[in-house]
């Protein structure tokens, strides 16, 4: 064998070992002797050495997730406090709007563009009171095929946010329109035509 070729075949031998070497797993040369339920635990520590385990320092430190289990009972479920939030001056606590329901006749149809460009209706139920529905816009009662018309019988469930001021907008969640569903918001009342939900 020619020195050139010694050279070729160590060169060929040293690529293959490099190339071995980077297909090994990660932790190939990690100590696995220690106890498994120890080991993340183990990892963060800094000066302890409990039983003789043996840990790398090099590590940075980590934070582990535990639950506290009762000694006396290893099936119970970890007791949760519950959280209370304290709102800012001038904010008021989040809390979920209502849903109402609401059936009747269509009395009238109206687009209040300078309000908030969405069809309005207002329904008359059996005991002759009249109740406003903030539905959709034009273009989205259209896309879904929900075509609503004078004096047709109407049900369906919404939002009522604002009840402080007496009889307010109904904001509506779901119509049901010869017994076809229309779906126009979703379980928090944000509109399902609405940019913000892609």
């Amino acid at each position: 064998m020619k020195l050139e070729e010694g050279i070729g075949l160590l060169a060929v031998v040293f690529i293959f070992g490099i190339v071995g070497a980077a297909l090994l797993p990660d932790d190939m040369w990690e100590d696995h002797s220690r106890t498994p339920g120890m080991s993340g635990a183990l990892q963060g520590s800094v000066g302890i050495n409990p039983a003789g385990f043996t840990s790398r320092m090099a590590s940075p430190l980590q934070g582990v997730a535990v639950a506290a289990i009762n000694p006396t009972n290893q099936n119970a479920i970890p007791q949760q406090v519950p959280r209370t939030t304290v709102p800012k001056p001038g904010l008021t606590p989040f809390s979920r709007a209502p849903i109402v329901r609401f059936s009747g006749t269509i009395q009238q149809i109206t687009e209040l563009q300078q309000r908030d460009g969405q069809i309005h209706i207002w329904l008359t139920d059996a005991n002759g009171r009249e109740k406003e529905i903030s539905v959709a816009p034009s273009w989205y009662l259209e896309y879904m095929d929900c075509t609503m018309l004078h004096d047709m019988r109407l049900s369906g469930t919404g939002f009522q946010f604002d009840k402080s001021r007496g009889p307010s907008v109904i904001y509506a969640k779901k119509l049901k329109i010869n017994n076809r569903p229309c779906h126009l918001r979703n379980d928090e009342g944000f509109a399902l035509w609405s940019n913000r939900l892609r």
